[in-house]
């Protein structure tokens, strides 16, 4: 008994039996395409989200707000007070 290749299995594989490989074959690229266009939907969510945030980059008020609001910088003569909230005691 000579144990053939994937290569000569694939050259006996006839009408139906071919059929069902090829389904099962597009069932699982058709699955991989569906997932690679959620990757790819994200990321291009995620590219126009940066783009905005550059653009609001790009001018003194934008900058001065980021600054502001991710590194707590603070203008001469101002005070920043930053509340935290209890989040232990709100389910009371």
């Amino acid at each position: 008994f000579k144990q053939k290749t994937a290569y000569e299995i694939s050259l006996g594989l006839v009408g139906s039996e071919m059929c069902i490989r090829d389904r099962m074959i597009h069932r699982v690229l058709d699955e991989e395409i569906e997932v690679l266009e959620l990757k790819k939907d994200f990321y291009n969510s995620e590219i126009k989200n940066d783009q905005e945030q550059l653009k609001a980059l790009e001018t003194p008020e934008g900058l001065e707000a980021y600054s502001r609001e991710n590194y707590k910088m603070k203008r001469e003569n101002e005070d920043i007070y930053i509340i935290a909230s209890d989040t232990t005691n709100q389910s009371k």
